[in-house]
């Protein structure tokens, strides 16, 4: 039962994790995103 009790909370930080890993990922990709655009827009 205690461990019923204590799944979701893991369950909910795996969430969180994942969440943020993706916001991560999006912010480096739109960085990489303008950082080329700024890069041919140089040339």
């Amino acid at each position: 039962m205690r461990f019923g009790m204590a799944y979701p909370r893991f369950f909910l930080d795996d969430v969180l994790s994942v969440r943020r890993w993706l916001t991560a990922t999006s912010i480096v990709s739109a960085g990489a995103d303008r950082f080329r655009s700024s890069a041919t827009d140089l040339k």
